[in-house]
């Protein structure tokens, strides 16, 4: 019975101890030369901050693309729009021409030379428009891949 009351006693001592010991951190106390300090390259937070900066700006240039995007939208649909009226332009002066034998009143407002130019011009715009968009999307997918570049090296820096 002593014993067991002796192995009661010391584990409830032991668990005790085990508790208080836990509960606080662990002190380490090693000290470091500060030649060593010094040997530790120190362009290693320049790097980082440089990384940052480049970060911040492929994260403002990301925003501006994207804002970019609804403004090349808008001239695509211009150059669209642009284009049915070359259309219709077109069209009207091939019925001027077919009216010109008739006694009609019907103006041509520009030479059929100018309207097919502006027509072909218009037909450009749109080829234009569409490139541009496709750049946009381009640009802002290799922005994305920077903006993840960059992060993934800043973490590492």
């Amino acid at each position: 019975m002593k014993k067991i009351n002796r192995l009661f006693l010391s584990s409830g001592v032991l668990l005790l101890l085990g508790f208080v010991a836990c509960s606080q951190p662990p002190v380490i106390r090693y000290k470091v030369n500060t030649g060593h300090i010094r040997a530790v390259d120190g362009s290693f937070l320049a790097r980082a901050n440089q990384v940052k900066a480049e970060l911040d700006a492929a994260k403002a240039e990301l925003v501006n693309e994207k804002l970019r995007t609804a403004l090349y939208r808008l001239d695509l649909r211009l150059a669209r729009t642009g284009l049915s009226a070359a259309e219709l332009q077109k069209r009207r002066t091939g019925l001027v021409v077919q009216l010109k034998s008739a006694k009609v009143d019907a103006e041509q407002f520009k030479p059929p030379a100018q309207v097919d130019r502006e027509l072909d011009l218009a037909g450009r715009y749109v080829a234009l428009a569409e490139l541009n968009l496709k750049y946009n999307a381009r640009k802002i997918e290799l922005l994305q891949w920077k903006i993840y570049a960059r992060t993934a090296q800043y973490l590492e820096e």
